[in-house]
């Protein structure tokens, strides 16, 4: 087991009355799960194209850079419905997902010592179809959004810690995970994400005695294995595809959408050491294992396109649930519910975080943000960027009191003191 995260940290601290979690800086209260939940299942999604993705390396494999598709950041959007934003008080209610506390590091399984990979033809539907069991199609029912957005989760562990992508679940008031996308569905709760490492872990409420993934180390990968995704692209059965790893450290800048939800709508993110692979992986595969010719979990989907495939790679998936699982709120890990505004901002050219949409019913809205107006400090700390806002956000909590300062496009000058509430990982 990892000797930074392994078995001798102290779990987190709970009340006696089992009511409340004390995080190292205030005590939280932890929220109950809502019994009789009502769930209207899925219907037959329609993807959208969220983002141009483009490759920052060198040599032959920059080369081929070209448009991808970061899957769940456009979401999954129900056709019927359409992908415009709601505008009605229902979609931008103060509901939260279901919150869990953090378990403690611990909990986090150890990859599983093995011998290496065998090299060979790899039979890419039976690695699936002996995975499903392991997996879950998710359903996130968002916020400020009449779609839902949909993914897929890695079980860890047999009482139902799940591991998926951040942008799966970013945004979310309801959470549900399918397990193998046809068997029980179970309400989900939101232990916490890592907004820089886009990683979320949940826990599936009232779970156990499920199948598990074995986990392997990225660590071992080496060019030219291969290797199989496995995930839901559309809402009933999972599907696999196969290819080989190309490079065990890839940069990939992602740049956003108009359908990009959050507190800050940055126009670039960069997410660096990513394995590599040819595997055709499918929209909605975002957060599905990545396994090697054992069956072995060596990454966690995140970003692709028709010819390539781009994980995360399982070693620092892994160490990153265990910051979560610690209960270690940072810049970048927030445990349980985000604070939130309500609005969408972006970076600028002059300091501040221009704010681009206030979605109906938000705490931004009820003091008078709009399109165009300029966050310059929170606090009278200044916000530089769009980037700060989200960071100044990771420190609060939803409940938190915050004075918010702004300039309008008149150039007039506001401060307001706002409520935050429960909203997107920022």
């Amino acid at each position: 087991m990892d000797q930074h995260h392994g078995a001798h940290e102290a779990p987190p601290q709970y009340s006696a009355d089992g009511r409340w979690w004390w995080d190292g800086r205030r005590w939280l209260a932890i929220v109950l799960p809502v019994s009789n939940r009502r769930w209207s299942g899925l219907s037959p999604f329609a993807w959208i194209a969220a983002g141009l993705i483009v490759l920052l390396s060198a040599g032959a494999v920059g080369a081929a850079a070209g448009p991808l598709v970061f899957h769940a950041v456009g979401s999954v959007v129900d056709a019927a419905r359409g992908a415009q934003a709601s505008s009605s008080s229902d979609s931008t209610s103060s509901r939260t997902p279901d919150i869990a506390p953090p378990p403690g590091a611990q909990a986090i399984p150890a990859p599983v010592p093995g011998a290496p990979a065998p090299a060979g033809p790899v039979d890419v539907t039976a690695v699936g179809g002996r995975l499903a069991p392991a997996t879950v199609l998710i359903d996130a029912q968002l916020r400020h959004h009449t779609y839902d957005s949909a993914g897929t989760g890695i079980v860890l562990t047999a009482a139902g810690l799940v591991l998926t992508d951040e942008h799966v679940v970013s945004d979310a008031e309801s959470i549900t995970a399918q397990i193998g996308g046809t068997g029980h569905t179970y309400q989900a709760a939101l232990i916490g994400v890592d907004l820089a490492e886009d990683v979320a872990l949940l826990q599936l409420e009232r779970a156990s005695g499920l199948t598990t993934v074995t986990l392997g180390r990225s660590s071992a990968v080496a060019l030219g294995d291969r290797v199989v995704v496995i995930g839901y692209p559309n809402d009933a059965a999972p599907a696999s595809v196969g290819g080989r790893v190309v490079s065990l450290s890839e940069s990939v800048d992602i740049t956003d959408s108009a359908f990009e939800q959050g507190t800050s709508n940055e126009a670039k993110v960069t997410y660096r050491g990513m394995l590599h692979t040819t595997a055709h992986s499918l929209s909605g595969q975002s957060g599905g294992p990545v396994v090697d010719s054992a069956g072995r979990v060596v990454g966690m989907d995140q970003v692709g396109d028709d010819t390539d495939d781009y994980d995360i790679p399982i070693d620092r998936a892994l160490a990153t649930a265990r910051e979560i699982a610690a209960g270690h709120a940072s810049v970048d890990v927030v445990i349980g519910a985000p604070a939130d505004l309500g609005l969408v901002a972006r970076n600028t050219s002059t300091p501040g975080a221009r704010v681009i949409t206030v979605y109906s019913g938000s705490p931004a809205e009820s003091i008078g943000l709009r399109d165009g107006d300029l966050i310059v400090a929170i606090d009278e700390s200044p916000i530089a960027s769009a980037v700060e806002l989200r960071q100044v956000l990771t420190r609060h909590r939803p409940g938190d009191r915050v004075n918010l300062q702004w300039k309008d496009e008149a150039g007039h000058e506001h401060t307001v003191r706002v409520t935050l509430t429960t909203g997107s990982a920022p």
